[in-house]
């Protein structure tokens, strides 16, 4: 934003905007104290977010502070303009997202108009989109299988065990 509460530019609009480019030229793209927020990098936000614990840090330029999880919320917001018709959204989460963390990215998206979201953590969503590309073509050997899913993300490596059983 240009100023304390003004619209979060994501997506298409920021990148089609030179505002906050961090560059000498033009003027509009320079970052500095009374100017625009800059830019942020996605992963940022998440990692931020992770290691917070709480759902309170922000993003700061000059006087301008805006949440790192309302900056999150617009963004997935734009990323989803053109599927506005879909009424639940499923979102793969990190699975160390502090439960305050989660609850205050719910009330973001709620506030850009996503109000039916569920939180899903990115290990079982790994897992489901594995066992669903399978279709039919897996046998279970009684409560003896499991799956183990390795994640390799930004600045981490996550491990998960997951017990397979057929559910009739």
């Amino acid at each position: 934003p240009n100023e304390r509460g003004g619209p979060i530019l994501a997506g298409c609009a920021a990148e089609r905007s030179r505002e906050g480019l961090g560059l000498p030229w033009p003027p509009e793209a320079q970052v500095g104290p009374g100017t625009s927020m800059g830019r942020v990098p996605v992963p940022i936000l998440w990692r931020g977010l992770i290691q917070d614990r709480n759902g309170r840090c922000e993003w700061t330029v000059g006087p301008i502070r805006t949440r790192y999880v309302d900056l999150l919320a617009a963004h997935i917001a734009s990323e989803l303009k053109d599927h506005s018709t879909q009424k639940q959204l499923i979102l793969a989460i990190p699975d160390t997202l502090s439960e305050f963390s989660r609850q205050r990215l719910l009330e973001s998206l709620a506030r850009v108009g996503r109000h039916n979201v569920q939180l899903l953590w990115n290990p079982i969503a790994l897992s489901l989109a594995w066992l669903d590309s399978l279709g039919n073509n897996i046998e279970l050997r009684g409560d003896k299988d499991s799956l183990f899913v390795i994640n390799i993300g930004v600045g981490s490596i996550d491990c998960n065990t997951f017990r397979l059983r057929d559910v009739l």
